[in-house]
Formats: structure tokens, sequence, C-alpha cells
């Protein structure tokens, strides 16, 4: 639990809804039945405040950016958790995510990648030898940045953050 000991403390740290981006970002049919993620994500920790000093003392349990959190004391809509951060004392519930994880596609599948909120595109690396390769051979027919693949979740980021 975090409590302010004064009025104007900060508990430090910068967060953005990804409501707003992953309903922007996906199908119009999900974000329309309202299917989609009730979380305000941790931007950045700040140098001062309640959340650095947690950190210090629990580094086990540190917050860090990425973090989601779910639920901040029983609030558990984006607006509501915005709100129980104006008090004066919270219980902040965080997920995090893996940074990298491994799936197995089926390609016979109904469901396709769309309707796993995944997309195919080139992996950085792949990328980055095909133009190497452009510039220093001449590229056989049929061969380009698209040649490798790699599986990769789609971002759901959004340009909008606030600081608390």
């Amino acid at each position: 639990r975090l409590q302010k000991e004064w009025p104007d403390e900060k508990y430090g740290f910068t967060h953005a809804s990804e409501a707003c981006a992953f309903a922007r970002e996906r199908v119009a049919s999900a974000a329309s039945k309202g299917q989609f993620p009730e979380v305000l994500v941790v931007r950045r920790v700040h140098e001062e405040g309640l959340i650095r000093a947690w950190n210090r003392q629990h580094p086990e349990a540190a917050v860090l950016p990425t973090d989601r959190i779910y639920r901040i004391n029983d609030a558990v809509s984006v607006e509501d958790m915005q709100k129980e951060l104006t008090t004066r004392a919270v219980d902040i519930h965080i997920a995090r995510y893996p940074e990298h994880f491994q799936i197995r596609v089926s390609m016979g599948s109904s469901v396709g990648l769309e309707g796993l909120g995944l997309q195919l595109r080139p992996s950085r690396r792949a990328a980055a030898a095909a133009s190497a390769q452009q510039q220093h051979q001449a590229k056989p027919a049929g061969l380009g940045a698209t040649s490798a693949m790699a599986l990769t979740v789609a971002s759901a980021a959004t340009a909008t953050s606030t600081k608390t």
C-alpha cells in the first residue's frame, strides 16, 4: 500500500491508457464490443516519488516501465483507476508480460493471425541482412526483405501519457 504523507506528494510514475490505443489499432468490431484491455501502462518511474521508494524497499517486486496496472484499490476501469491516483492511499495491482515468447501457429488454423492480434512482418535482422545484400550484391529474383519473416505481437502504443 502506498500512502502519501502530504497532499501534493506524487506517486512518481508516468502512465498511459492501453485501452485507447488497443481500440484504435484493432478491428472495429472488437472495439465496439468493449473487448480491449482496461489497464494503465507504466511508461516511466521518476527519480522521486512513492513508487521509487517502493522499488528501493522491495527490489524483488519493483515497478518497471511496461508493467500493466490492472487494478488500483477496487477500481478496474482506466477512468476509475486514474481517479484513484488522486487519492492519498492506493493499492496497485500489476501484471508484467514477458519480453519475449514463442508461439506456434498452424497455417490451417481458422482463426488466422489477425484474430489473434498478430501480424507477420520481416524481422529486423532479416530486413537489415536484405538491405546489406542489396547494397553489396545483385539480388536474386524472388528474394528480398520479405524472404525471412518473424511473427511479432502488434504493439498497442499510445501517444498520450499522464504523470502522477
